[in-house]
């Protein structure tokens, strides 16, 4: 049997390719948007994609089900209350699937979803060997899915088809989740890729509770926010994301300036080089950025039409499929700064927005109109050590709080993350919103934090 796992690391998302040695048949297990290494991967080991499956419809990413289809002709699998609108082939709980050597049970495990399925991959051919548990959004390593995209009453199914369907296996059992440290899908989630079911069951907190209550108030306690791109998410995989990817143009100057009233402009170069000097209008979210495609999601609404200012088509092409992972396909065009002519006596904008640790310091220590400052890092983050009176707002929730900066809009305020990174991209953003005196601290927390252990008196709350 072939197995592997394959991670989109930029999502916290575990895909896997599954096959026969004897049928040279194969099957992919949440496929994630860009599909073509699931191709390559499948091609180098002698194995024809026909089957893929589903463990429940994703609200983080957009699946590659159907552009993996279309290139294969591999069949869809998902539970049957997935209720898609296109085809697929329903599964209940129960159903064994086999590719020669390879077995894959379906196990009924709702909770997370409504229609969350766990699959059960075993080696029929060495009778031996450890089976594995594809475990979905079910069972994490170190965590459990959260319940609330099923309702209050997720938590309790998912109770049930923990006590009921996965913890009576074997505690050797190997445990693969679909999502990894990183991803929003859990809490605490551990860094490793896999484990098994013993030391899960001794080690995973969500796993030590024989009572369903008890299970459910843990479970539900202190929920962090639903992303506020995750219901669009869900629907575009319930209706069937595109099965082909549209090809990308470079939009001509005069096309670019008409374009730019109907789309938003998203310069994906480092942020040095777009404070040296950018296009009116734009807002900085690097490529190298972690979640590029989810935080142009968050930043920007999913029916505007987006032109990317990049430094070479390259580039234009690796931001076009992170945009289509989240589901953004109204991509107009792309530009490559330094070929874009500006109108006549019209100028880039090169004001430097950024306060070094020094200067925020004496701004909070003596001026009588201190800043107000926003922290766009996680809440975990801003709880460890914070600038004093700053105000949380993660950055995946800015656009839907603005009004709670509305009265700052002509007044000092400063953006502060961890590195000064993803400060940038919320300054930029702000600035595009019509907040005129706003700052990104350079180097962020970890930069003023050396500052004020190097003989600043500004105390930390």
């Amino acid at each position: 049997m072939f197995f592997k796992q394959i991670r989109l690391a930029a999502m916290g998302c575990a895909s896997y390719l599954v096959g026969s040695e004897q049928t040279h048949q194969a099957a992919v297990i949440d496929p994630s948007w860009n599909v073509e290494e699931y191709i390559k991967e499948a091609e180098a080991n002698a194995l024809k994609i026909t089957h893929i499956f589903e463990t429940h419809l994703h609200a983080d990413h957009v699946s590659g089900n159907r552009r993996l289809a279309a290139l294969t002709g591999a069949q869809i699998y998902l539970h049957r209350q997935a209720n898609a609108s296109f085809p697929y082939q329903p599964l209940e709980s129960g159903r064994v699937i086999e590719l020669g050597e390879v077995s894959l049970t379906v196990l009924a495990t709702p909770g997370h979803t409504w229609e969350s399925i766990t699959l059960l991959v075993e080696d029929k051919a060495n009778p031996g060997s450890t089976p594995r548990l594809l475990s979905g959004d079910t069972l994490f390593i170190g965590d459990v899915g959260r319940p609330d995209f099923a309702g209050q009453e997720g938590a309790g199914f998912l109770f049930d088809s923990l006590q009921q369907q996965i913890l009576p296996l074997p505690d050797a059992t190997e445990v693969y989740p679909a999502h990894l440290a990183g991803s929003l899908c859990g809490r605490r989630m551990s860094e490793a890729f896999s484990s098994n079911l013993g030391l899960e069951k001794s080690t995973n907190l969500a796993l030590q509770f024989s009572n369903r209550k008890a299970f459910v108030d843990y479970l539900t306690a202190d929920l962090p926010p639903t992303p506020p791109d995750f219901h669009r998410i869900v629907e575009l995989n319930r209706a069937g994301a595109p099965a082909t990817q549209q090809p990308l143009t470079e939009c001509r100057t005069d096309l670019l300036w008409r374009l730019g009233g109907a789309s938003q402009l998203v310069d994906v170069r480092e942020p040095e080089q777009f404070w040296q000097g950018h296009l009116p209008g734009a807002i900085n979210v690097p490529l190298s950025l972690g979640q590029f495609g989810a935080t142009v999601a968050y930043l920007t609404p999913a029916e505007t039409s987006l032109v990317l200012v990049v430094n070479n088509p390259d580039e234009a092409s690796q931001a076009q499929t992170a945009l289509g992972v989240v589901g953004r396909y109204k991509v107009a065009g792309y530009a490559c700064n330094d070929r874009v002519t500006l109108p006549t006596g019209a100028l880039k904008e090169a004001e430097d927005h950024r306060i070094t640790p020094a200067d925020l310091a004496q701004a909070l220590q003596t001026s009588d109109t201190p800043p107000f400052i926003l922290d766009v890092r996680e809440p975990s983050e801003y709880l460890e050590n914070r600038l004093p009176s700053a105000v949380n707002i993660p950055l995946r929730f800015l656009a839907h709080s603005l009004a709670e900066l509305e009265d700052f809009r002509e007044q000092p305020l400063v953006v502060v993350c961890a590195s000064g990174y993803r400060s940038s991209v919320a300054t930029s953003f702000l600035l595009n919103q019509g907040w005129t005196k706003v700052k990104n601290l350079k180097g962020g927390m970890n930069g003023y934090t050396e500052f004020e252990t190097s003989g600043a008196n500004l105390a930390l709350n």
